[in-house]
């Protein structure tokens, strides 16, 4: 099977997503960078912002919007190259997706075998590790003013 540009940056795109989600991972980016993961992760799956900006007492809430607000005209493209790009980035140890060598077509079983990064609520684990990031590193930073 061969293999697009365009899927190539999905499949990404999904491993980074899942590479975020991981525990292990979250505690490496600074605040800041845990905000610009969450905002190119919005931009990425649902494009501009539409969404108001949330009252002046959910600080956590403003943050996340206004990283995602940072993102605006970005394209969903651009977007989830960029995030895939930040991730490694922030951890030299993430690989993104590679082209793979010509090699033997996988049966309609093995396609079928590979894992989604959407859960069974429909949120991708990508979005909650990215929400979980943005939420305690601004709880973290109001904590401090």
């Amino acid at each position: 099977r061969t293999k697009t540009m365009a899927d190539l940056a999905e499949r990404s795109f999904d491993k980074a997503s899942k590479y975020a989600a991981d525990p292990k991972f979250v505690q490496v980016p600074t605040n800041q960078q845990k905000l610009m993961i969450y905002g190119l992760y919005k931009q990425a799956l649902e494009g501009d912002c539409k969404r108001s900006r949330p009252g002046l007492f959910d600080q956590v809430g403003r943050a996340k919007h206004d990283a995602w607000m940072q993102c605006q005209g970005c394209s969903k493209g651009e977007a989830s190259e960029r995030y895939v790009k930040l991730i490694a980035e922030i951890d030299p140890g993430f690989a993104p997706v590679q082209p793979e060598a010509a090699g033997p077509t996988p049966t309609a079983n093995e396609a079928a075998d590979d894992e989604s990064p959407v859960r069974a609520g429909g949120e991708s684990s990508g979005e909650a590790a990215a929400a979980a990031a943005a939420t305690t590193a601004v709880a973290t930073a109001a904590a401090t003013m």
